[in-house]
């Protein structure tokens, strides 16, 4: 049995896309909240006065910030040589993301696979003695590379 390496790493065009959309939401939302002379009812449920609504649109801000944040660190990560998902002999191997160490599970140790999906996004759960790990098909060179590893690490645990 030969070892597989998949190319594993987000997409360059996509973290500076999310990042720079995040970035516009915060400068839009700061400005907002800095200019905001009014009150703000939500659904005609919840009615916040002139002070709440603006601590609401500052803390938006915020949010979108670490988001924009968080496409920037995707962007970096996508500019380093790419990480692999590596199935060998004896087990499947991740990549580290953020300062986190490689990953490592045995084919015996894993329990069960399942897909998951939404808005276009396709992923498989590897559920292993130690808890569960996600490979993402948007990390791959491309969607069909999950169907293969779906199906190499199905072959490899049924032994």
């Amino acid at each position: 049995m030969t070892d597989m390496r998949f190319a594993y790493k987000p997409k360059t065009l996509t973290m500076i896309l999310a990042g720079g959309f995040f970035l516009l939401c915060a400068v839009a939302l700061a400005f907002r909240a800095a200019s905001n002379d009014r009150g703000l009812i939500l659904n005609g449920i919840i009615n916040l006065d002139q002070g709440g609504a603006t601590t609401f649109y500052y803390v938006l801000a915020g949010l979108a910030a670490l988001m924009s944040v968080g496409g920037f660190i995707g962007f970096v990560q996508s500019l380093k040589g790419p990480g692999f998902v590596v199935l060998d002999e004896t087990g499947v191997g991740f990549p580290g993301n953020l300062g986190q160490k490689p990953v490592r599970i045995a084919y015996d140790a894993i329990k069960r696979l399942e897909r998951g999906g939404a808005y276009r996004q396709r992923w498989l759960y590897i559920f292993h003695t130690g808890g569960r790990h996600a490979i993402m098909s948007s990390m791959l060179a491309n969607a069909a590379q999950l169907d293969e590893i779906e199906a190499l690490l199905a072959q490899r645990i049924s032994r």
